[in-house]
């Protein structure tokens, strides 16, 4: 088994919801709907959780969820710590 990262990034977990287009009914597209990222959960990153020597996480956070919902996972390939210095998710 691997050790733990040395961070993670943290997201707020915001659920798709259903879309409605065309507002004229004589649109090909009328009662057309869809979902925002193909009906699955859309992650955004708010923060930065850092591994502590004791095995905790500190956790710093650009911004509040309003939903409650946090996600933190293993950085992936091209991650930054710091996602404001380019790249990251």
């Amino acid at each position: 088994m691997s050790p733990p990262p040395d961070w993670m990034p943290v997201f707020v977990v915001v659920a798709a919801r259903r879309s409605y287009v065309a507002a004229d009914p004589k649109s090909p597209q009328a009662g057309a709907q869809g979902t925002t990222a193909h009906g699955q959960d859309v992650l955004q990153r708010i923060g930065t959780a850092v591994r502590r020597p004791d095995g905790g996480y500190s956790i710093e956070l650009t911004a509040l969820p309003v939903n409650g919902r946090l996600l933190m996972r293993p950085p992936q390939p091209g991650e930054l710590l710091d996602p404001t210095q380019g790249g990251g998710a």
